[in-house]
């Protein structure tokens, strides 16, 4: 057995990485921004003069959406 790597990612991660997990959480998230994208344009005014932008201002969109 060969020992973990001493940098980065690899250091934590001994075996093989979980690639359907990696898979799996990207498509999630492409699917919160069309989300946003789709279902977000009332929910643009509240989150519109806040900090949040690009993917992040996506995400608050489409959470709001579904909240609502």
């Amino acid at each position: 057995m060969r020992p973990a790597s001493n940098e980065l990612p690899y250091k934590f991660e001994t075996g093989t990485q979980n690639h359907e997990g990696i898979a799996g959480v990207l498509g999630a998230l492409e699917y919160f921004e069309w989300v946003g994208g789709q279902f977000g344009g009332e929910e643009a005014e509240t989150w519109k003069d806040t900090r949040f932008s690009g993917r992040r201002f996506a995400y608050k969109q489409a959470m709001s959406a579904i909240r609502n």
